[in-house]
């Protein structure tokens, strides 16, 4: 399938749109915090106060996938950190 220049530059703009859209409200709650780092869970708040609830049950799943890769990825790390 082929998708116009423009087409593409569209959907490349609603999405820079929609990250912002996200990422300005997920800062507001971690101000509201007293906090200066947004962290994920800050973004699953955005996303539910924005009206995206549908998509957390999913977004956690890969989270959590993302935070275990993560945790084997340092234990690979620090075992060779030991040689």
């Amino acid at each position: 399938m082929k998708i116009a220049d423009d087409a593409k530059e569209a959907i490349q703009a609603c999405i820079s749109e929609f990250n912002n859209f996200i990422t300005v409200e997920a800062n507001n709650i971690c101000h509201r915090d007293y906090r200066r780092t947004v962290t994920p869970e800050d973004v699953l708040a955005a996303l539910v106060l924005l009206g995206f609830g549908d998509y957390i049950e999913h977004l956690i799943v890969f989270l959590n996938k993302h935070r275990a890769h993560q945790d084997l990825e340092r234990g690979s790390m620090n075992q060779l950190a030991q040689f």
